[in-house]
């Protein structure tokens, strides 16, 4: 099996969902993902009356949503499931999940506390701020690490930070140069345990840096939430990094639980926030990420995304040129990216 694709499998590379590891790899399983979606996002129980559990099982993890079909199950259609072993297999791994997100949620708290406690100012991005901000429930957003974005003035005493809280950097080729992230493992490993990512810069690809640390700590919000205190970006701008970061990777790469933090981010927008990101959209030449950002998003999850958001972002003017437009390629390598990083260090040094 290649890039979770039975050998020989034909795959379309035409759709770039088709190519996600969660994506269905059969017409049943695709069926089957149709109706979870309906059941999950669209609350209509009357999609899982007819299913294989086994089946279910299978692709909810590899949709990484146990705790959420579990507790939807639980709630709107416990007399309609018929429950067999898969069930029992179901409610285990969704009520670990629980538990290990707990856990880690301490972890977090600890993190955050410890660069409070001195002085700093690291912004929490992706999963962990999302948890506990748009979802319904924190269990519902797995994740294994905590990513945070630093003042560069800060980096060399964030680091030591880290490390002074149980955590060893991991070799990185280039530092500075080809990456502008350090990961740090926890010197103690359990299988709850959180890598921590410190970022001087949202992406190692320029083209997609529309914010920069001080973009985003000028309107950064401090979430207190459980005690979490710590500081996230304005929903917007996490938004476009949401999209922009999806979109960075390959498509091999991508996953569904990125697609459903859009989901749950857009379902808080109003039309204020719909203006400022057409705004944002257009000053940082990324409109055509965005729209096909949007596009996947309704392709697979209903969202209520305004049909003049896909129109305003599809009337750039034809004179301006967005550099990021070259992620929109499914077929682009990761030596691709390498060598334009390389060009870019090339320019410093000129």
């Amino acid at each position: 099996m290649m890039n979770g694709y039975p050998k020989g499998e034909t795959v379309n590379l035409s759709q770039s969902l088709s190519k996600e590891y969660w994506a269905p790899r059969t017409n049943a399983e695709r069926v089957l993902m149709d109706r979870l979606v309906a059941f999950c996002w669209d609350d209509d129980c009357r999609e899982l009356e007819i299913l294989d559990g086994e089946v279910l099982l299978e692709l909810c993890r590899r949709m990484n949503v146990q705790p959420i079909v579990y507790d939807l199950i639980q709630q709107y259609a416990l007399s309609r499931i018929p429950h067999g072993p898969w069930f029992q297999t179901l409610r285990s791994e969704a009520l670990k999940i629980a538990g290990s997100c707990a856990y880690q949620q301490h972890s977090i708290r600890t993190v955050t506390q410890a660069f409070r406690e001195n002085g700093l100012q690291p912004i929490l991005l992706k999963g962990p701020a999302l948890a506990t901000t748009v979802y319904p429930h924190q269990h519902w957003r797995t994740f294994q690490d905590i990513d945070l974005l630093i003042a560069p003035r800060e980096w060399d005493q964030s680091v030591s930070l880290v490390e002074s809280l149980g955590y060893a950097s991991v070799p990185c080729l280039n530092w500075n140069y080809l990456s502008f992230e350090k990961s740090f493992h926890p010197i103690e490993s359990l299988p709850e345990s959180l890598s921590i990512e410190l970022h001087s810069r949202l992406s190692n690809r320029t083209s997609l840096c529309v914010f920069d640390y001080a973009a985003l700590a000028a309107d950064a919000i401090r979430d207190s939430g459980d005690d979490l205190q710590a500081w996230i970006p304005h929903p917007i701008k996490h938004f476009i990094f949401v999209c922009l970061h999806r979109m960075g990777h390959h498509a091999v790469d991508r996953r569904f639980i990125w697609l459903l933090d859009m989901h749950y981010m857009v379902r808080s927008f109003g039309e204020g926030e719909w203006d400022a990101l057409i705004q944002c959209a257009h000053q940082g030449r990324i409109s055509q990420l965005l729209h096909r950002s949007l596009t996947d998003l309704q392709s697979v999850i209903p969202s209520p995304i305004p049909d003049r958001i896909f129109q305003a972002l599809s009337n750039q003017p034809q004179e301006v040129t967005e550099p990021s437009a070259v992620y929109l390629r499914d077929d682009r390598s990761k030596w691709q990216d390498l060598w334009a990083r390389w060009w870019e260090m090339h320019a410093w040094f000129k």
